[in-house]
């Protein structure tokens, strides 16, 4: 697993600090925060025990989530 200053680098070097598209706030936390998203086929809401890694960036001025994907980003 990349260590959080590898994480940090990857999202600034992509371009992901750029200002929040829902309040144009320009501080955000979080950058070396992995989360697993479950998955699902089923519209009924049943979830498989598959799942997506992602980081998730949040907006410290409106709270905005913004998830990017490892993989694109180099880390896996």
């Amino acid at each position: 697993m990349p260590k959080p200053e590898e994480i940090e680098s990857a999202v600034a070097a992509a371009g992901i600090d750029k200002p929040c598209p829902r309040c144009g706030g320009t501080h955000w936390l979080g950058a070396a925060t992995y989360v697993s998203l479950r998955l699902s086929t089923d519209p009924g809401g049943k979830h498989s025990s598959d799942s997506l890694p992602a980081i998730a960036v949040v907006c410290q001025g409106c709270g905005f989530i913004s998830l990017h994907s490892p993989m694109v980003l180099g880390l896996v």
